[in-house]
């Protein structure tokens, strides 16, 4: 009886060295699995690419909530008094933290950039019972900028991103460019303008101005210290009630050199007044009445 013609297309075959045949391939069929993969890798790589900037951002925003858990936390255990905030190089002896934090930052091979004890150890830092050896919280994933004396030494990164806003917490704001709207809150129950979920705590802090672990807000028409713009133009903000936020800038902040490293201040000379991102700052920081810049 005569077999039945098949109407499906076969594969080819190719013959093996031992007489044996195995499937393969045709150039069309292989042509078109390239073709594939191709149209593929347009459409999912970009994706992929931009979420990592996405992710690195996600991750800069839980770093500052568990910092301000901790804040949270050591003012509950103090009866509402918050955590001290001194600006300076100052560096206390061995057990004898006064400050949240401690260590001062900058392009030198000096062993404060990379010595993470001023950060976690409970004789130099009196948030550190509270952080639990943790000391990636203290960095933002996109923040890798170096000097070039840093990087002969073999340097990854320095220790820190983030900085604290010197007007919450016993400290020594009136003994730096202390401005008057301002006002230095040192318990809890004492916010008023703004409320503490308009309160900014901590901020990714520009890797020029990025020294002690304390933040000036600016002056009406210039900068003290600088936010940084590592996600897209924007930076990311811890809130005195915990909650994160990121704030895209939209104004002197945007033509400033923001990724720049090694430069002398001012970075941007002068800032017309009314500018918002200034206006954002004054705003959300501690004041001693409705006004702000």
């Amino acid at each position: 009886m005569a077999q039945p013609v098949s109407i499906m297309k076969r594969n080819a075959y190719t013959t093996k060295g031992d007489g044996r045949t195995s499937a393969a391939f045709t150039l069309t069929e292989l042509l078109v699995i390239i073709g594939v993969l191709a149209i593929l890798a347009l459409t999912v790589l970009p994706a992929l690419g931009r979420s990592q900037p996405r992710s690195r951002a996600a991750l800069c925003q839980h770093n500052l909530k568990q910092l301000a858990v901790a804040w949270q936390t050591y003012a509950e255990d103090y009866g509402g008094k918050i955590v001290p905030n001194y600006h300076g190089g100052f560096v206390p002896p061995p057990g004898a933290a006064t400050s949240w934090i401690s260590g001062w930052l900058d392009w030198s091979v000096s062993t404060d950039n990379t010595n993470v004890l001023r950060l976690i150890d409970a004789r130099y830092a009196l948030l550190a019972p509270y952080l639990h050896g943790a000391s990636n919280l203290f960095k933002c994933p996109a923040d890798r900028y170096l000097s070039s004396v840093q990087r002969a030494r073999g340097w990854p990164e320095r220790v820190r991103s983030y900085s604290a806003s010197i007007y919450i917490g016993e400290g020594n704001a009136s003994q730096g460019p202390f401005e008057p709207i301002y006002k230095q809150i040192r318990k809890t129950s004492e916010f008023l303008y703004p409320p503490p979920a308009q309160a900014w705590l901590y901020v990714e802090e520009h890797p020029d101005s990025l020294n002690d672990p304390a933040f000036f807000s600016p002056r009406l028409a210039s900068w003290i210290d600088w936010p940084a713009t590592y996600h897209d133009g924007a930076a990311n903000f811890a809130f005195s009630d915990g909650h994160a936020e990121i704030r895209k800038w939209r104004g002197s902040l945007t033509t400033g050199p923001a990724i720049r490293v090694g430069y002398t201040f001012p970075l941007i000379p002068s800032v017309p007044a009314g500018d918002p991102d200034i206006s954002w700052l004054s705003f959300r920081t501690p004041r001693v009445s409705t006004l702000s810049f």
